[in-house]
């Protein structure tokens, strides 16, 4: 069955959310998954995607500040992993058989990418403006969010222009257009767009919106080829799985570093409550604009590898650094791999070394029980590596069938491909060890993991 991944911006929707992600629930004709794109709202949103967090095939992204509707849907698509992608604002909905018709459409014409529905208008609250708002786009109007798109097309094309808040979807079509794609339509009414209020479509200055929308043409037409890809020099990423506090040391580390960077936190599914400490910690720093980027990321629990693969598809760094939720880094760390890259424009990968220490908490009874090495050392850890977003597309990501060693496996495969890898002496990673560490809690888990590790590389060998 076809894969479709439907992208849900949001911006202070907590009173319309549900009715987007229902209608979107209750379509038939592809296994769907729903990624909930939150751009640093401020109202109950959180509250209404609550009851769908931990549901396989619902990913709730939280943005720690309003960057634009671009921003939001680019989040989204580039954390699908689906073959279509297809979008529906928060406060809107599908209408029953949308799915199912464009997906019939797109099998039954293969030379076209793109398929749209017609729409509805209708205004939840009366307003001089609504009864020509009503007779917008009924018929013949090629609207973005009622269209299901093949996602090959986002790659050969790229995203949204996240410098455009407003008529971001009029450039990109226009960008379409002019590279010669052909778009369908389903002539049918299966979206509803609810207009409110306080919506921009309401308020425009019709000088401005007439402005605006022969700006955003003019642009999509000069530009022919992909838009300059939005990137950072690093990407932290941290995947997490009932962290308790120990979250919290772990972002302020990164947060001291003093550098500019984006912090991505995928959380596996926990249980905890860790997520809410996590979002309390990311969005109590004020200074977000400087600072960088800070995302959480939500969704059922699937395993350590497919959160870094999550982490790793919504990344925009050049650099990528992958710390444990109970770790943390030592002072400086990361400017110290950083400044190593420099110093060897070649290299891919910088190793560090580490050091564990014994969760401060536990009991002295449970303490004596946990052996630790006492002195620093260098180990190929996730957090000991600095690693170039480019080797990734050379050896693939982390193998989400491995129940834990993802890591080791990955680094395997970059030994037997010959990878140079620059080493550094700097301590960068102090390694935290308490009474539920993976390793401790799935010994049988970690060395079956092993196990299948060696037998696929012998296999690959022979």
């Amino acid at each position: 069955m076809k894969k479709v991944s439907v992208i849900i911006p949001a911006y202070n929707a907590g009173d319309y959310l549900e009715r987007s992600i229902d209608s979107v629930l209750s379509q038939q004709g592809a296994s769907i998954e729903i990624i909930v794109s939150d751009d640093g709202s401020e109202d109950n949103t959180e509250q209404a995607v609550a009851k769908y967090i931990g549901r396989e095939g619902i990913v709730y992204i939280r943005n720690t500040r309003n960057c634009g509707v671009s921003v939001a849907r680019n989040l989204g698509i580039r954390a699908s992993t689906g073959n279509f992608i297809a979008f529906c604002d928060a406060d809107d909905e599908w209408l029953p058989g949308k799915l199912e018709k464009q997906i019939n459409y797109l099998s039954e014409h293969p030379e076209e990418n793109i398929v749209f529905t017609s729409r509805e208008n209708v205004c939840d609250n009366d307003c001089p403006e609504c009864e020509r708002i009503r007779n917008m786009g009924r018929r013949g109007e090629w609207y973005m969010a009622a269209a299901l798109v093949r996602k090959s097309l986002f790659e050969q094309y790229g995203l949204f222009d996240e410098t455009m808040r407003i008529r971001e979807d009029t450039e990109l079509l226009t960008r379409l257009r002019s590279g010669g794609e052909n778009f369908g339509r389903v002539d049918e009414i299966l979206y509803r767009r609810h207009i409110l209020p306080t919506g921009l479509s309401v308020n425009a200055n019709p000088n401005e919106r007439n402005d605006r929308l022969l700006s955003s043409l003019m642009r999509g037409i000069r530009r022919n080829s992909k838009p300059n890809k939005t990137e950072t020099e690093l990407s932290v990423l941290i995947p997490m799985y009932n962290a308790g506090n120990y979250i919290i040391d772990a972002i302020r580390s990164v947060r001291a570093q003093g550098i500019q960077l984006e912090i991505i936190i995928i959380d596996d599914g926990s249980t905890d409550g860790c997520a809410s400490t996590a979002w309390t910690e990311l969005s109590s720093w004020k200074s977000q604009e400087e600072d960088g980027f800070s995302v959480l990321v939500r969704m059922a629990h699937r395993g350590q590898a497919a959160s870094r693969n999550l982490g790793l598809s919504l990344a925009r760094g050049k650099w990528l650094f992958f710390l444990d939720a109970d770790d943390y880094l030592t002072e400086g760390a990361l400017d110290a791999l950083l400044c190593a890259t420099k110093e060897d424009p070649k290299a891919q990968l910088i190793s560090s070394m580490c050091e564990d220490f014994i969760s401060p908490e536990l009991p002295e009874e449970e303490a004596i029980k946990l052996k630790i090495n006492p002195n620093p050392y260098r180990r190929m850890l996730a957090g000991c590596m600095l690693i170039h977003r480019e080797l990734f597309d050379c050896l693939g990501r982390f193998d989400e069938s491995l129940a834990s060693s993802e890591t080791a496996q990955w680094v395997l495969k970059l030994r037997d491909a010959g990878i140079n890898v620059c080493e550094i002496d700097k301590l960068t990673l102090k390694r935290r060890y308490h009474m539920s560490n993976l390793g401790r809690l799935s010994r049988k888990t970690q060395l079956q993991s092993y196990m299948s590790i060696i037998k696929n590389r012998q296999h690959k060998k022979h």
